[in-house]
């Protein structure tokens, strides 16, 4: 029995009377004078384009009797999205059952992710999870990692503890990790619910790449929470391992921690994880941006010890640093040596502008002028 049939008996259904929402485009497709036969994106605007679930359903119904016009996925997954978000979903599973039939079509994926978002928005948890009967019903195999990521969306904005659990039974259960956006959107939902511990041993247990773990630190940060150092120290060490350690120094100077950066920066030293030029730059900067002047210079002056070798970002973000700060003549020191040196900085005139812009500040002009 068709879908169209049994939603009459669900809603109260006006016969022999045409709908005046689409009587007009009726009349265009159907005159005897005319051979314009109507697109199936045309179909799928007109269906989404009525006000109830019965005016959708009869105006699919009416294309269905347009001569040589036969419905498509697009159609039916026009007419799906609008009973779902009409909360007809008794009526969407007639209509993905009757699909083979009709059309040769086992409904796709992007059908069943129209049905996901519906359930979700109707706040039915358990039917969302159940999505995935209806695949292998339909005999489509393994679903697809992004209906998968689709589920786990809608999961974690009702429940993260269902997520979670929805991702350890029915992915990581069938062998399936995910990708970037499978832990962007697990760290989301911890984020939201001020878990950031548990967001993070949960990136342990995935064992992934240092890339995965700065995806999901940064996820955190732009949700506006700030993990504790131990939690940090946890991911750092990934990115560490991978070679990334510059990104990991960098993730305590964004979450203002650049002390704690400094030291993580000591023991991975120990561990022999050995620090570059780009990663003392990032702790000059963060210490610059902090204030902490004294402290930048010392990371300077460490660099010249432990052998590692300037480069312009570095003078140009110290005297930033100190002339923006009233600190001329420290800035002036930096400045000479850069200029004693000259690696790779010829031709720069950051740090030119910066001397100015302090000069200028402090109200000294002629200075200004000589320079």
């Amino acid at each position: 029995m068709s879908a169209i049939f049994n939603l009459s008996k669900l809603l109260t259904r006006r016969t022999n009377q045409k709908l005046p929402l689409f009587s007009h485009t009726h009349s265009r497709f159907t005159s005897t004078t005319s051979v314009l036969l109507p697109t199936h994106q045309q179909i799928a605007h007109l269906i989404l384009d009525q006000k109830s679930a019965k005016e959708a359903l009869q105006t699919f119904e009416w294309a269905s009797k347009i001569p040589n016009f036969t419905h498509t996925l697009s159609t039916y997954r026009a007419l799906i999205h609008k009973l779902c978000t009409l909360r007809q979903f008794e009526v969407v599973e007639q209509l993905l059952d009757e699909m083979p039939k009709k059309i040769g079509s086992s409904p796709d994926d992007d059908i069943f992710i129209t049905v996901v978002r519906g359930f979700g928005r109707a706040r039915k948890t358990r039917d969302v999870i159940r999505v995935l009967d209806l695949v292998a019903k339909f005999g489509k195999g393994a679903p697809s990692l992004k209906l998968l990521n689709t589920i786990l969306d809608v999961l974690v904005k009702e429940d993260i503890d269902i997520a979670r659990e929805f991702y350890r039974k029915k992915m990581m259960g069938n062998g399936l990790k995910g990708d970037d956006y499978t832990y962007g959107i697990l760290m989301k939902g911890f984020c939201l619910t001020n878990r950031i511990g548990d967001g993070f041993k949960l990136l342990q247990v995935m064992k992934t790449h240092g890339v995965k773990a700065l995806v999901l630190m940064e996820k955190c940060f732009s949700s506006g929470f700030v993990p504790d150092v131990v939690t940090l120290t946890k991911v750092i060490e990934i990115l560490c391992n991978a070679g990334r350690i510059s990104e990991g120094v960098e993730g305590f100077v964004k979450a203002g921690k650049v002390k704690a950066g400094s030291g993580f920066l000591k023991q991975m030293e120990i561990k022999g994880c050995l620090p570059n030029t780009d990663t003392y730059n990032v702790l000059i900067a963060g210490f610059c941006d902090s204030g902490m002047l004294d402290s930048a210079l010392d990371m300077f002056d460490e660099m010249k010890r432990v052998g590692v070798r300037w480069n312009f970002v570095t003078f140009e973000t110290l005297i930033h640093g100190f002339c923006s700060t009233g600190r001329i003549r420290d800035g002036f020191k930096i400045f000479e040596l850069m200029v004693e040196g000259k690696g790779g900085c010829a031709g720069r005139i950051g740090s030119y502008n910066s001397i100015l812009y302090g000069l200028y500040k402090e109200n000294c002009l002629d200075e200004a002028l000589e320079f």
